[in-house]
């Protein structure tokens, strides 16, 4: 990083400018004459690989030739041969320091790639959201970062990779200049940079997601279900994330151990959804199939004998369990999910 003493601003309101051009100064910390001083400068040197080179630079708009004569200056600060500029001065002059610091760096990373939980319907089809958090530090603006995300091969396949709406959102929602994802037998990975000009970038304050990944199949026994991993990819991508001031910096991880079950619960054959199973459900249905009635919005509990239709023959079979001796309903009986697969849904039911 850089810290000026003083600031120029000219007449267009173009700062930095050198003092013959300038109009006003914006920001002026200079020594006064004869004067000492001590500044102390904090530096975020997060990523940084020690040693830190220093170098200081102490500029004299003009100074006596005692004291020029007693520092056994020869050239001015740009290099040039010094020339006096108000007699008996010199100016443009100045000093050069440079040291060396050995920083140690944080044992625990300020970033944190994580995954939540995995979402499941409750059978064969799962979804994850990786997210980034910073967890430590003054926030950190961001440019892009790359993940690879690993599961067991044979249990698991990823289907899909779909960006979030916090990537989405950037530069006025058109999103970010680079986006790269690759599904592997045993993975997947994500490559981001947000802008090619590095004008936009984020920080990660508040956990962002940064993508909803589909799979399919089996999770294995052991957690993490998913994790990750710096094995995927030809070349291999790596878990890092790069900072608009040009360091790498390795997060730390958590994998996803917690499995959220969002599947369709209902009670079969409560088909006016009271939670009761009682004479009032096949004088619902038969409402429903030939008086125009509105049936609930749940297929699968108007479904009462299970063949994946709603027809008279569900009327049927609730009256044969309710007075007819008939063997209970199938599953569930009590509110839960559809052991069948079938092509009916039960998006509305309310269990009780």
């Amino acid at each position: 990083g850089k810290l000026f003493a003083k600031i120029n601003q000219d007449a267009t309101g173009t700062e930095g400018v050198i003092f013959t051009e300038a109009t006003a100064i914006v920001l002026d910390n200079r020594i006064a004459p004869l004067a000492t001083d001590t500044t102390q400068i904090r530096f975020d040197l997060t990523g940084s690989v020690s040693p830190i080179t220093v170098d200081a630079r102490l500029i004299y708009r003009r100074a006596p030739r005692e004291v020029v004569a007693d520092k056994g200056w020869q050239l001015d600060g740009l290099g040039q041969s010094l020339a006096d500029i108000q007699g008996p001065d010199f100016g443009t002059l100045m000093e050069n320091a440079s040291a060396t610091v050995e920083v140690t760096p944080p044992s625990v990373s300020p970033f944190t790639f994580r995954i939540p939980e995995i979402l499941s319907d409750g059978g064969s089809l799962f979804s994850a959201t990786p997210e980034i958090l910073q967890t430590t530090g003054s926030l950190i603006p961001c440019g892009g970062f790359s993940m690879g995300i690993g599961h067991l091969a044979g249990a698991l396949q990823a289907t899909a990779i779909n960006m979030s709406s916090e990537l989405a959102a950037i530069d006025n929602n058109t999103g970010p200049d680079f986006f790269e994802t690759a599904i592997h037998p045993d993975g997947i990975t994500i490559a981001c940079l947000f802008d090619f000009t590095l004008q936009q970038n984020l920080t990660f304050g508040s956990n962002v997601a940064i993508a909803t990944i589909d799979y399919s199949g089996t999770l294995p026994s052991q957690t993490p279900y998913l994790d990750f991993v710096d094995t995927l990819g030809q070349p291999v991508v790596q878990n890092v994330l790069a900072t608009v001031a040009g360091a790498s910096i390795i997060p730390e991880k958590e994998g996803a151990q917690i499995i959220v079950v969002i599947t369709d619960q209902f009670i079969r054959g409560d088909t006016n959804m009271d939670g009761n199973r009682d004479i009032g459900d096949p004088i619902t249905l038969l409402g429903v199939l030939f008086a125009g009635e509105t049936a609930i919005d749940c297929d699968d509990a108007l479904d009462a004998n299970d063949d994946g239709l709603v027809d008279i023959a569900d009327s049927i079979q609730i009256l044969s369990y309710l007075f007819g001796g008939a063997d209970s309903l199938p599953l569930p009986d009590v509110c839960g999910a559809d052991p069948t697969v079938d092509g009916l849904d039960c998006p509305g039911y309310i269990c009780p």
